[in-house]
């Protein structure tokens, strides 16, 4: 007699609040907001971390240019005489600012200097603020390089596929990056809504058992299967209970990185909105130049539909 597997309750409750949507976003962020104070759930430094690449130098553009503006404004509002004028074709905001860069950069042409007391010690300000500032800036570049990211692609739709003597449930994932990942794992829950005989309704976890829920190694893509027989607790869910029942399909992904030995983790989900009926996935790897496989990323979402018996 096969062991009955222990669901792992995921943390959402069963009970309805009012209109819900999906449990998971399809960028793999939690769907909840806390409604605690702005500062409280702000982390500066875990946002930083976590912004995009472009996003991140307009952030420290922006930084560099409001810093050098306020002690640029600092040193006109106690007069640019206490400046040396280095340049008289500039206007004195400019003279100020670019003393301001020369400050907090420490670069330090010599052309202007400061010669009264607050303007003296307004630029020690800005060396102290400068050498702050650097500090920062090196060390949020070094956790961007240095912090592990499971570039883990999905396939945009979960198809329903002809499978063996039945159907099955497909999608595909595949890793982006050319590292190692080992000992993958993966576990697909499904979560609808189901009325009780009280009329009221309430949310269903189930974990839905998969053709094969670890790879040693997943060097190409990984296409996830759910049989939709006998053991499959939406079996008989159609196209139109799926979305009465506002079915969701949470992916839960990790793998070991062999470069920086850790273990790195996904989640993604699909909607009944998201589930395309009859069709199989197109093959994304074959056979490339001087013996290699060419796994093509861009066709991981890419599906035929299949003419209806």
């Amino acid at each position: 007699m096969a062991k009955k597997r222990r669901f792992q309750d995921l943390g959402f409750g069963t009970a309805l609040r009012g209109e819900q949507d999906r449990l998971i976003l399809p960028n793999g962020q939690f769907n909840i907001y806390r409604d605690n104070a702005f500062f409280e759930r702000f982390q500066s430094y875990q946002w930083l971390v976590e912004l995009s690449w472009s996003s991140f130098f307009l952030v420290l553009t922006a930084f560099y240019l409001l810093i050098n503006t306020v002690f640029a404004l600092l040193y006109l509002a106690v007069g640019i005489e206490q400046l040396s004028t280095g340049n008289p074709e500039l206007s004195h905001f400019w003279q100020a600012f670019f003393f301001s860069v020369q400050t907090l950069t420490t670069v330090g042409y010599g052309s202007v200097s400061p010669e009264g007391f607050a303007a003296n010690c307004i630029a020690a300000a800005g060396a102290f603020v400068g050498l702050l500032s650097f500090a920062l800036a090196t060390g949020l570049l070094f956790a961007r390089f240095s912090k592990p990211n499971l570039k883990l692609r999905y396939s945009k739709n979960i198809l329903i596929a002809p499978y063996q003597d039945g159907k099955a449930l497909m999608f595909r994932i595949a890793n982006a990056r050319q590292k190692v990942l080992a000992e993958a794992q993966i576990s697909l829950v499904a979560s609808w809504l189901e009325e009780n005989e009280l009329g009221q309704l309430s949310r269903k976890f189930s974990l839905l058992p998969l053709e094969r829920e670890q790879l040693r190694i997943m060097p190409l893509n990984w296409t996830v299967v759910h049989p939709l027989n006998e053991d499959s607790p939406i079996q008989n869910l159609g196209k139109s209970s799926c979305s009465r029942q506002k079915l969701e399909l949470i992916v839960i992904f990790q793998a070991h990185d062999d470069s920086h030995g850790i273990q790195l983790r996904s989640y993604h989900s699909y909607s009944s909105e998201e589930m395309v009926w009859n069709a199989q996935f197109v093959p994304m790897f074959h056979a490339g130049r001087n013996g290699k496989t060419l796994l093509e990323l861009s066709k991981i979402s890419d599906f035929e539909y299949l003419s209806s018996n």
